[in-house]
């Protein structure tokens, strides 16, 4: 069965990153009652009553993850990951037992997947001491919804609390989650 729905967005909402949430529910004596969600391998109700779709971009990208060209990073990279993405540049932080990292992207074109970030701390034998992985942006904004020529700004903080004093080399890249794939 296919039954379509228009979803009517208020002009107010702000640009960003949205999920849908879709579920059935039933009255029950004036109320609404949620149904649950069958496993299709098991045939048993889940404790699941909606699935959710998404993301979705409405409007522009989220307030803050897009960075225009006056704001420049302390040192430039310009290094393409693929065909989609290049890292322009990073301004780089440490403070407190952390380092604090602002990775600038540029789209070349829309990315295909929603990569995840990494970013390693490896000492002289090439061992990582520290890292961080995670979604573009926090998540808030992922890869795959990145348009073409969009400068975005990811941070990235990494704990160091663990790490001795020394020398450091700082590997960044992104993945394919689902593959693991660089």
């Amino acid at each position: 069965v296919t039954d379509g729905f228009a979803i009517p967005v208020d002009p107010e909402a702000p640009d960003g990153v949205y999920w849908l949430n879709i579920g059935w529910y039933r009255q029950v004596d004036g109320e609404a009652q949620s149904l649950s969600l069958v496993n299709p391998e098991t045939g048993t109700l889940s404790d699941a009553s909606s699935i959710t779709i998404g993301p979705i971009k409405v409007g522009g990208p989220p307030a803050g993850a897009v960075t225009d060209a006056a704001d420049l990073p302390e040192a430039m990279v310009d290094s393409t990951l693929g065909e989609a993405i290049k890292l322009t540049g990073y301004s780089l932080k440490s403070n407190s037992g952390e380092l604090r990292l602002s990775l600038y992207w540029e789209a070349l074109q829309q990315p295909a997947e929603d990569y995840t970030v990494f970013v390693h701390l490896r000492d002289s034998n090439g061992q990582v001491v520290a890292q961080k992985d995670q979604p573009a942006v926090g998540g808030l904004y992922p890869t795959g919804l990145w348009e073409s020529g969009e400068r975005i700004k990811d941070n990235v903080v990494i704990p160091m609390t663990e790490v001795p004093p020394g020398t450091y080399e700082l590997v960044v890249g992104m993945y394919d989650l689902a593959t693991g794939i660089r």
